[in-house]
């Protein structure tokens, strides 16, 4: 085995995919899901129970994520990697943007990533070496009209990670963060097709990526091939923004 790997909101989308290419290349994962229990469930037992765990965690909740991780830890054993790719968007013009949807946004995507960071840092720095992948998106870097609250967070996810960096680097642990752009998934499916047609136009390789291409960069960002980085924004969106 590689190492012990957790990953949150793992039962979907990237971090659906992030599990699987992870368990491809020899990694023991544990991984967080919370509406889609039939799918976490159906993941394990396809993945396989000894190699695969998975554990129900709220995003909005600092208890849930503390209980969800112990458990995936107290499975798994000692954890070398973190993946955040868990999240969730509320898109409103900011006119109309409801301080529910901002304070759930920024709870969902940019607390809940803090609290697993204090929970299994710890670990990391212990055994002088880890590796964390934070999952933002370009919308955190170019910014997007309607997206302030996701924006937001996720360029605070940035700046989160830039500062980890240099705190855990001393002490082994490298921090990296993947901004990806548009991607299929559950949450680029609600996109309206005249929206998508407009977007396809403007990235260079004219489509959405797949989950699995940014599966394969998460895998090497964790990875010993990786070793020398750290403190380093990852973009993959087709060249929509380069």
């Amino acid at each position: 085995m590689r190492g012990n790997v957790i990953v949150t909101g793992g039962a979907r989308g990237i971090g659906e995919a992030v599990v699987r290419e992870l368990v491809r290349h020899d990694y023991r994962v544990g991984f967080t899901y919370f509406q889609s229990e039939s799918r976490a469930l159906a993941l394990v037992e396809e993945l396989g129970k000894h190699r695969v765990c998975c554990a129900k965690m709220e995003l909005r909740s600092p208890e849930s994520i503390k209980s969800a991780l112990g458990a995936l830890q107290e499975t798994l054993g000692t954890v070398q990697g973190l993946v955040n790719s868990a999240g969730i968007r509320q898109d409103q013009s900011f006119a109309a943007m409801r301080d529910e949807a901002w304070a759930d946004v920024i709870n969902c995507n940019l607390n809940s990533v803090y609290q697993a960071c204090k929970m299994l840092v710890p670990g990391m720095t212990s055994a002088r070496q880890g590796s964390i992948v934070n999952v933002a998106s370009i919308s955190g870097i170019v910014g997007v009209a309607g997206q302030s609250n996701y924006a937001a967070s996720k360029s605070a996810l940035i700046g989160l990670t830039k500062s980890l960096s240099k705190e855990l680097g001393p002490r082994g642990v490298r921090v990296n963060v993947l901004a990806p752009g548009f991607i299929d998934t559950d949450m680029t499916a609600s996109l309206s097709e005249d929206y998508v047609d407009e977007m396809v136009d403007r990235i260079s390789l004219r489509r959405f990526g797949n989950p699995g291409e940014i599966a394969q960069i998460v895998r090497f960002l964790l990875s010993d091939e990786a070793s020398y980085i750290t403190g380093q924004v990852i973009v993959a969106d087709g060249g929509l923004t380069g």
